[in-house]
């Protein structure tokens, strides 16, 4: 791995090569992006650049599974409406005599909020709009402060400043959709005429704007967003190799689900593992402007799954797209004789399937293996639609007392863990989820036959003891 340059921009000059693992040089503007300050952590990434997709991270030595990759500190924490505090993101609902701030009447916690070093600054621009508390909270408003929040934040810091210039903002698709340019008129006029942010150009606002749309991120459980710097230059994949610790909070990292080698690009999942193709490339395309051109995008099997495959009416072989990365391509069975379907007709079906599923309560196993049976008739036993009936029905079935209950749970884990490994391999915190559910289902299930006689003490221990082990 070359370290002649900067891991992060590139530069020639002012190097330091970091000692503890030798393999990338930094700047002095960027060291603490690969170390932070009295750690011995060093972060495994650097920086590179394409045409296409602008900056993105890769390996810079072998990743092992479940090390840190990556960790960041939100650059920006901003409110999606007036029920939580402007600063700290509190839900204000359960208070009962909410605060507003004294200056610029925006929804507020307490007073440490007001007078934070977080609310200082823009609380100068934000009084000059005289808002009453009522106008504080109304939804406009809340798309304006991320933006101002983001301006002021590339004020103060040249790293943040410099992160955000080379992301992309999709400026121009977004002036084209009228209700967006719209709302980015009203915006900058609030912003730069009304708040007096004169120094910023109508350009730089329209790309803070595209930046937070493109890159932000739902803010623990509450109706907030945040914007991770260094995290927004990782690319997405509907398989990725990173997968996120926790809850997002005030900092947020990601680890590696599987082992990655050095070079190998380092991804994350905008959208949720167990969707349709046609739904997440239709997803990703409309709210990232950009064509998946991933591992599982290509395989027109979803990586040997089917998850998005109905059945042929002909032969009841699993339906795939001809032209796996074209949204519009008609889809065909694995016998080439049978008649081609139509990009309409699968969104048909898969409504059918939807619709099927909203009729099932997933606590009741007699409606659960209906429902199953219904699908299989019209789906492959791994359409989406169907794991994620058996996931709803493994959370709730593990609470049941019933014996039948409890062995259907362990069944049909057993089921999503098997499309979880084509299409999501490796140890995430997905899959340790159910398999912690499913060790205690095993548990309880033990229990449960021990005390009807049908197993012995000693085989009950035997067996609790490899399911406790085989949820690690």
């Amino acid at each position: 791995m070359s370290t002649d340059s900067c891991f992060f921009c590139w530069t020639t000059d002012d190097l330091t090569p970091c000692e503890l693992c030798s393999t990338v040089s930094s700047c002095s503007t960027h060291f603490e992006l690969h170390r932070s300050k009295g750690s011995k952590t060093c972060l495994p990434f650097r920086v590179q650049t394409s045409a296409i997709v602008g900056r993105f991270l890769i390996a810079s030595r072998d990743i092992k599974e479940g090390d840190l990759v990556i960790f960041d500190e939100a650059l920006v924490l901003a409110p999606e409406d007036g029920s939580v505090c402007y600063v700290c993101l509190t839900n204000l609902q359960d208070k009962e005599t909410p605060t507003v701030c004294s200056e610029c009447s925006v929804p507020l916690c307490g007073e440490s909020c007001q007078t934070g070093a977080n609310h200082v600054d823009e609380c100068v621009y934000l009084s000059r709009l005289s808002l009453t508390p009522d106008q504080a909270k109304r939804q406009f408003l809340c798309s304006c402060i991320g933006v101002l929040r983001i301006l002021l934040a590339k004020k103060k810091s040249l790293v943040a400043s410099e992160i955000v210039a080379n992301l992309m903002g999709h400026e121009e698709t977004r002036r084209e959709d009228r209700l967006q340019a719209e709302l980015l008129r009203g915006i900058e006029c609030l912003i730069r005429d009304k708040c007096g942010l004169d120094w910023v150009t109508s350009d730089e606002l329209a790309h803070a704007y595209g930046v937070l749309q493109t890159n932000a991120i739902g803010y623990r459980d509450a109706n907030a967003y945040a914007f991770y710097p260094t995290i927004s230059l990782m690319s997405h994949s509907c398989y990725p190799n990173l997968d996120r610790l926790t809850q997002f909070g005030d900092k947020f990292g990601f680890r590696a689900q599987r082992h990655i080698l050095s070079g190998e690009e380092l991804t994350i999942r905008y959208t949720r593992t167990l969707e349709h193709r046609l739904a997440l490339r239709s997803t990703l395309k409309t709210k990232w402007h950009f064509d998946c051109s991933c591992q599982r995008c290509q395989d027109p099997t979803d990586l040997g799954s089917y998850i998005s495959s109905p059945l042929c009416k002909t032969c009841h072989k699993p339906l795939v797209p001809k032209v796996p990365l074209d949204l519009h391509s008609s889809w065909n069975c694995l016998e080439q004789d049978c008649p081609d379907v139509s990009e309409e007709y699968i969104i048909k079906l898969d409504k059918i399937a939807r619709d099927i599923i909203a009729q099932v309560d997933t606590r009741d196993s007699k409606q659960l293996k209906l429902a199953l049976a219904t699908l299989n008739k019209a789906f492959h036993h791994n359409y989406h639609q169907t794991v994620k009936l058996k996931f709803d029905f493994i959370m709730n079935g593990s609470r049941s007392q019933s014996l039948e209950d409890l062995q259907l749970v362990d069944e049909l884990s057993h089921d999503v863990i098997s499309v979880l490994d084509h299409v999501d391999k490796g140890n995430t915190r997905l899959l340790q989820n159910i398999k912690c559910n499913m060790a205690r289902t095993k548990v309880k299930l033990l229990s449960e036959l021990r005390a009807q006689g049908k197993i012995t003490q000693k085989e009950c221990l035997v067996q609790t003891k490899l399911a406790i082990a085989l949820s690690k």
